[in-house]
């Protein structure tokens, strides 16, 4: 009878360590003092998962900001696929979505510039918007203006630069254009937050048969300095881009399981322009692979089941126009009432030392939550802003749709560069500052901190 009694108490004490040890698991917080067990001192955004990986078969010197259906459309859906079965998610699947295409590749463009020992200067900063086009190394001169509303002569077998200040007024500049029989336009990105960025607005309605390029302003300094005395400058481009209606594309997910299935929560990162030339969905995939491997790792127990989304169709995903196409066709398969966070990663790697670090939120509740979870963290020296705004601050983000949709949403929106932007009156919900150094690894800690913070 004593042993019964002994091997009772045991087995009690046995399964009260190990709820103990679960319970700790679930609501435990990322501090500072425990980051350096994460992150190794002089972890860099180099020790991401995914910029860690060989995908360099991936790079087909691809410019713009949207690859939807492109040729390597499903060889980047395979990798990711690949990835989040090595890291140990459960239920991972290609979920597959028809879509509008945009295969882009091989795009260059070199000015004729003395700037330059060999007498050319490289476009590396360049856009361009949705068309169908083929250039095969042609040469071709290229009229400087600042605009062509009031400009009446030919440009047959040219290309224009319109320097003009705003996106709105491409529509009119460009139909201009094409009246005028020019062989593509190239404009000027001057609202852009750096001088060497190029950012596109895919939302305004161009002409869908006219290649139209964007280039940095820093760009135009340098061709402005080589035009000659009828203000022409001579380009050489190379490259293809081509637009298909209804392209079989997909989406990846996988799931780390909770205790309950009554409810889900969503981290999710968009994979358009997946390898080439813009860092924000490089980072964004980087960084969910990353908490995914890391949550695993850690053996951490959510209460819900947390579902790693990669997306497709952000910027763009209809020849038609409009912006975040794959995630609401995404959503028409889903219960969204299931749904009780989705946090969207939009990272990017920040180019200043200081840097603002934004977490926008689709509620006051919500920002509270969030920045008593920051709070929490002490990571950094923080400069917490509740403000309220619009979730995505009037940018184009998939947490608009959730949020839409009823859902809690949490946003890290991409890093702002202190020199470019007003701290001090920033709209954004809950924000710190951090320098460029330790910004991955922070960022990586705040964010893991809100998913176990999150109730």
């Amino acid at each position: 009878m004593l042993k019964k009694i002994i091997c009772f108490i045991l087995i009690v004490v046995s399964i009260f360590s190990l709820s103990a040890c679960g319970n700790k698991s679930e609501t435990s917080l990322l501090t500072s003092e425990n980051k350096s067990k994460l992150f190794p001192e002089g972890s860099k955004i180099e020790n991401l998962r995914l910029n860690s990986m060989d995908y360099s078969q991936f790079k087909d010197n691809n410019e713009g900001f949207n690859l939807v259906g492109n040729s390597k459309d499903k060889d980047e859906s395979d990798f990711i696929y690949k990835q989040m079965k090595e890291i140990g998610l459960k239920n991972v699947e290609q979920v597959p979505i028809t879509i509008d295409g945009w295969d882009l590749g091989d795009l260059s463009m070199t000015f004729k510039c003395d700037c330059m020992e060999t007498g050319y200067m490289n476009v590396y900063e360049l856009g361009v918007y949705p068309c169908d086009f083929s250039f095969k190394g042609e040469k071709y001169q290229v009229l400087y203006v600042d605009s062509l509303l009031n400009y009446n002569e030919s440009l047959i077998g040219k290309g224009v630069l319109v320097d003009i200040d705003k996106y709105k007024e491409m529509p009119m500049e460009s139909e201009k254009a094409k009246e005028l029989g020019a062989k593509f336009v190239i404009f000027v990105d001057k609202e852009s937050n750096l001088l060497i960025d190029v950012k596109l607005d895919l939302s305004i309605n161009v002409p869908k048969d006219l290649p139209i390029f964007v280039i940095s302003e820093s760009t135009l300094r340098n061709i402005k300095d080589n035009l000659d005395e009828m203000n022409q400058i001579e380009v050489e481009i190379s490259g293809r881009s081509k637009l298909k209606k209804d392209v079989e594309s997909s989406f990846i997910v996988g799931e780390l399981k909770g205790k309950s299935s009554s409810k889900y929560i969503y981290i999710t990162a968009n994979r358009d322009s997946f390898f080439n030339g813009f860092y924000g969905s490089n980072i964004s995939i980087s960084e969910l692979l990353s908490i995914a491997e890391h949550l695993i790792n850690d053996d951490y127990k959510p209460k819900y089941t947390i579902r790693f989304l990669v997306t497709t169709g952000h910027e763009w995903g209809s020849i038609d126009g409009g912006f975040n196409i794959g995630l609401k066709k995404y959503l028409e398969t889903i219960n969204t009432k299931k749904v009780k966070y989705a946090l969207v990663l939009d990272g990017c790697k920040p180019i200043e030392k200081s840097v603002l670090q934004e977490f926008q939120c689709s509620d006051n509740k919500l920002i509270e939550d969030v920045s008593s979870i920051l709070k929490g963290l002490k990571t950094t020296e923080t400069k917490y802003l509740t403000v309220t705004s619009d979730i995505s601050n009037s940018r184009i983000t998939e947490a608009e749709v959730w949020s839409e949709l009823g859902v809690k949403t949490i946003l890290q929106a991409e890093p702002m560069t202190s020199e470019y932007y007003d701290i001090e009156n920033s709209s954004a919900d809950t924000a710190s500052i951090v320098t460029n150094g330790d910004y991955i690894n922070e960022l990586m800690l705040n964010i893991l901190g809100i998913i176990k913070g999150l109730k």
